[in-house]
């Protein structure tokens, strides 16, 4: 079975391969996971290339999620699509497109009871957020520095729930707190969380993965709070591509074992 990882030049790439070469060695199926870096222009050609050479898909990083949404005649799963699109099947002369952020993000949640929930942030990570959290019976509330980016954000799933918008990154009366911003990407980095607000028991979320926990996981660690690393949610967004793209069940320990990660905070039955 043959798959890309496609991005722009500044992406890391290498991740990918080495979680789905795990499960591909743990599922005794020979594949192979080519890395592309291109620049935008480049994105459609390229993804018709591979069509072409019979790859059987492509993994697609952000920022061209949205081209991947545009380039697929049909999403496989078209709700919670958002308009963006991380994975991309190749069959029948067609393009699928499947947003699986949004399944991965309910997987990982879904040992926890629904409560009031904080996401920091409003891109497209943020908004699989949401979707996933208001699917799951949450009520949302939302922060981000720019109040008109919340505006849209809240104007695209509203018809989902409500979504409260927050004027700082106040805790207070939330059980999980999501960070779908840039911030912890790089050393010393962390989310302006108001820490003294809260509450005992809060899970803590980061989407944004190093190859060791971030400063927000680490901090909430310390604290004695639960912890979910964004490579746990990767890792399981990689699974759910596999197993559409191959038909098979696939293992999560070495995909997790590959990512670095010992102990997951989660486990799914697989």
């Amino acid at each position: 079975m043959r798959l890309a990882v496609v991005g722009p030049p500044e992406a890391d790439l290498s991740l990918y391969p080495a979680v789905c070469n795990a499960a591909f060695r743990a599922m005794g199926i020979p594949g192979e996971v080519v890395p592309i870096s291109l620049e935008k222009e480049s994105f459609d050609p390229c993804i018709r290339h591979l069509q072409e050479i019979k790859f059987r898909g492509a993994a697609v990083a952000h920022p061209y999620k949205v081209d991947a949404a545009r380039i697929a005649e049909r999403f496989w799963i078209a709700r919670f699509a958002l308009g963006v699109a991380n994975t991309l099947l190749f069959e029948g002369g067609s393009i699928f497109a499947q947003n699986t952020e949004v399944p991965a993000i309910m997987e990982a949640l879904k040992g926890i009871e629904p409560g009031r929930a904080l996401i920091m942030g409003t891109g497209h990570a943020a908004r699989s957020v949401v979707a996933a959290l208001l699917q799951a019976g949450w009520q949302t509330r939302v922060w981000n520095r720019n109040a008109n980016k919340s505006k849209v954000l809240m104007t695209l799933l509203q018809r989902y729930g409500t979504i409260e918008l927050a004027h700082e990154p106040d805790p207070s009366g939330c059980k999980l707190i999501v960070n779908a911003t840039p911030l912890g990407a790089k050393p010393g980095e962390i989310p302006p969380v108001i820490w003294n607000r809260v509450l005992p028991k809060t899970t803590f979320c980061d989407l944004v993965f190093r190859k060791i926990p971030t400063e927000m996981l680490r901090t909430a660690s310390v604290r004695g709070l639960k912890t979910i690393d964004g490579r746990e949610l990767f890792v399981e967004q990689c699974a759910i591509a596999l197993e559409w793209w191959s038909g098979k069940q696939v293992p999560r320990a070495p995909m997790n074992a590959a990512a670095g990660i010992k102990t997951p905070t989660w486990t799914t039955a697989l």
